[in-house]
């Protein structure tokens, strides 16, 4: 299967940039794990009120994430997550899950209820910032999006959006 050879391009290309490097090696020992799935992306955390016991990452590596959804966003950077690029927004729900908890219950995270909108939003600004930062870096436009709506969309490859 494509996946151990997606995630491998995926390193690579995590490799090239400090900043995602630190938020590996900062979520490295923590009980988080990846699981394939077809159809979705997002982080299920387990535990209680109090505390994360474990975090579980699905993904498709052949999946990117369109986020916008007018005209002008036909297979334009800006518009679509790579699987890469939507991995590493699940990557930082898990940062915020182990390494700053406290906020992410205060945020609703643990709430099996009400959906963590607020924990999202921060989420979001900290891709933002993230995305910005990658695209300085190499040229390359990212998302740089305001909220968390959009559709799984088929991509050729771990990396890219087409």
């Amino acid at each position: 299967m494509y996946i151990a050879d997606d995630l491998k391009k995926i390193a690579d290309y995590y490799s090239q940039y400090s900043e995602v490097i630190s938020l590996l090696q900062a979520i490295k020992n923590k009980n988080w794990s990846l699981k394939f799935d077809q159809h979705n992306w997002t982080t299920i955390a387990s535990g209680n009120a109090f505390e994360v016991g474990k975090a579980e990452v699905h993904i498709n590596t052949r999946s990117a994430a369109q986020l916008r959804l007018n005209d002008c966003c036909k297979e334009n950077p800006v518009c679509i997550a790579s699987p890469a690029d939507a991995l590493l927004h699940e990557l930082l729900h898990v940062h915020a899950m182990f390494n700053d908890s406290k906020t992410f219950i205060k945020h609703g995270g643990m709430n099996q209820v009400l959906y963590p909108y607020q924990h999202e939003r921060h989420i979001i600004k900290q891709e933002r910032q993230l995305n910005k930062n990658m695209s300085a870096s190499d040229g390359i436009k990212r998302p740089y999006r305001h909220s968390h709506t959009g559709r799984i969309v088929k991509a050729n490859c771990s990396t890219c959006i087409k």
